[in-house]
């Protein structure tokens, strides 16, 4: 395996896989070398935690001595206690990942068209380019060569790219999606707040539980009304969106949106990735910031005078006992446990992508894992966390390292010395050297 390769199986998929086998304090000793690679692989490092990881780090060698033959430590292995340091020196490990210089290697290689002189012929055809590069800045400088365009590139806003079909929705559905896209609107916040005010006069004695449904099921008419019989002083734009989308829909199996491409349930079943799992962050009714995770079902793209608003319908799962997080800091589900059947939609610019692993000690649950993308440098993007509010999945949390007990047989664990630090004496005259334990 190269090392892209390695750094994700050591970071995301060793301290899943091994969840229901091996002894336990093993087990947690390799999460523990997997949690502090995946920690220091994060974009983003907190300096006064370094002091910690480290320390748990050197916790996690000697446990590794105990449980693993002494042929399993070589130079590598005590390499790793100085990375740490680095991180002080240099900053985050993604800024001097090897993964570059592989990849340029990669090109560099098929330059080589003579194995006599492979060296010449990388020089040469890397020259060639760079010449070729060069004039094209005086011809077409939009189109660059040597460097492979992103098939993200003209699709951060949104593009169906796969199974374009149109039809008419049923009309609580229609309903629930135009009411997504107004309660996303800023300048329809006054109106809403209205509305809910409006219901709380007409209805004194109802529940905020009873206000909200009602809300939810009667503020697109409340609204279009509204803003009819508002005076001319209204802008076109808010009218039009008053008035609903097209109610013939465009629908997708497969969506680019914000660096990630997304597929339908169905979709996914007919590819070898995984490509509908998504995860968003709402308020729930304690106005606190929850994770909801689920599986798009169907996309949709609604088709308003003036604009286009994508959104995912989604088979989501049911919160408390379906979304747990284990002792080990992973966050598990379980997809047979559907809820919140009131709000399928979701604006797509508003998810990220997760993946779905069956949890080996459960078969019934899966692990949720992280998504990537790589939409930095893509039309003009310079940080990538703007194209997305939704906050990133955080790094597993840390393992509680075992404590070797004193009657507990290891293998490995080492009983034939004694700490401490032997020294000579100072030579006396006409005698020997002696040595003290100290």
């Amino acid at each position: 395996m190269k090392a892209h390769d390695c750094d994700v199986m050591l970071t995301t998929m060793l301290a899943v896989a091994i969840r229901n086998i091996l002894p336990e304090k093993v087990r947690r000793a390799i999460m523990s070398l997997c949690f502090f690679f995946n920690a220091i692989s994060q974009k983003v490092i907190d300096e006064t935690t370094l002091d910690d990881l480290e320390k748990n780090f050197f916790h996690t060698i000697c446990l590794l001595e105990a449980y693993f033959p002494p042929s399993f430590f070589d130079v590598f292995v005590h390499l790793m206690v100085h990375l740490v340091w680095e991180i002080r020196y240099l900053g985050p490990m993604f800024l001097h990942h090897m993964y570059p210089y592989e990849r340029f290697m990669s090109t560099l290689n098929k330059y080589t068209k003579s194995r006599v002189h492979p060296e010449g012929s990388m020089v040469q055809g890397y020259s060639t380019e760079e010449v070729v590069d060069w004039c094209l800045d005086y011809i077409d400088p939009s189109n660059p060569i040597g460097i492979s365009k992103s098939h993200h590139e003209g699709r951060l806003a949104g593009i169906g790219i796969l199974g374009e079909k149109t039809f008419t929705p049923d009309m609580n559905s229609y309903r629930q999606a135009h009411f997504l896209v107004l309660q996303h609107t800023v300048e329809v916040s006054p109106y809403i707040d209205e509305h809910k005010e409006h219901l709380r006069e007409l209805n004194p004695g109802r529940s905020e539980t009873w206000l909200a449904k009602t809300h939810m099921s009667g503020f697109n008419i409340w609204f279009r009304d509204r803003i009819q019989m508002s005076d001319s002083r209204i802008d076109d734009a808010l009218r039009n969106l008053a008035c609903g989308p097209v109610f013939t829909i465009t629908t997708y199996q497969g969506y680019d949106i914000n660096g990630y491409t997304f597929y339908t349930i169905a979709q996914d079943n007919k590819s070898t990735y995984q490509s509908s799992s998504v995860r968003i962050e709402a308020l729930d009714n304690n106005l606190h910031k929850t994770s909801y995770y689920g599986q798009i079902e169907e996309i949709w793209e609604l088709t308003y005078p003036d604009f286009k608003v994508p959104i995912f319908k989604c088979r989501w799962v049911q919160g408390r006992k379906s979304v747990t997080k284990d002792m080990y800091g992973f966050t598990t589900v379980d997809l047979k446990q559907v809820g919140y059947k009131e709000e399928l939609f979701v604006l797509a610019d508003q998810v990220s992508q997760v993946f779905y692993v069956t949890d080996t000690m459960d078969e019934r649950r899966h692990v949720v894992l992280p998504g990537k993308r790589r939409v930095v440098g893509v039309e003009n993007v310079v940080i990538e966390e703007d194209l997305n509010p939704c906050d990133e999945i955080p790094p597993f949390g840390p393992c509680i390292i075992p404590v070797i007990q004193e009657s507990e047989k290891t293998p490995y664990l080492r009983s034939d010395h004694k700490e401490g630090v032997t020294v000579a004496k100072a030579r006396k005259k006409g005698g020997k050297r002696q040595a003290k334990k100290r």
